[in-house]
């Protein structure tokens, strides 16, 4: 399997956040917009992840294979010093399972707008599905999920952290590691 530098892995401002491997989807909520079909197995994934990565069609990405969704988005907002806007739709799981599972998506992604229809025209050759939830900017993370499980339906702000305070507590848990 290929693998991926790390070296330049940083996300700029104004880039988009985007989810690659299977998600699901509705339309009834705001949020997430997919591209392609969805039938890709992780590996070829990754192999396509790589490519694009090389071709500097990608300026960061982090696997969701350790922690899940939230906490890839919370290592791009360290490495760049930067706050993220995201909206997501938790269908037919429960939030916590959307935000913290390492099955789903494969990867966290952040594009340049204007790669964006390359990146999605390069997903849907491989079938390879790609999905935007937010844009890179600001100081804070902010988080959204819109639940058909809660009474009523309805988006709920689930994180709103300065990005300092999350690098706050980064470092208190490597220290606590360390002793």
């Amino acid at each position: 399997m290929a693998q991926l530098n790390k070296s330049d892995n940083i996300p700029n401002k104004d880039d988009l956040i985007l989810t690659i491997g299977q998600f699901e989807q509705d339309s009834s909520f705001s949020g997430t917009t997919f591209f392609g079909n969805f039938n890709s197995n992780k590996d070829s994934t990754i192999e396509w992840l790589c490519a694009a990565y090389r071709e500097g069609l990608i300026h960061a990405y982090r696997l969701c294979d350790e922690g899940g969704l939230t906490i890839s988005l919370s290592q791009l907002c360290l490495a760049g010093k930067i706050g993220a806007t995201v909206k997501l739709r938790a269908l037919g799981k429960a939030p916590k399972e959307l935000l913290f599972s390492a099955d789903n998506p494969i990867a966290v992604l952040a594009v340049s707008p204007e790669f964006l229809l390359t990146i999605h025209e390069s997903g849907n050759e491989n079938r390879i599905p790609v999905g935007v939830i937010g844009r890179f900017g600001g100081s804070d993370f902010s988080l959204t999920v819109a639940s058909r499980q809660w009474d009523p339906p309805e988006e709920r702000e689930l994180i709103y952290l300065p990005v300092k305070e999350i690098e706050a507590e980064w470092k208190k848990c490597i220290v606590r590691r360390m002793s």
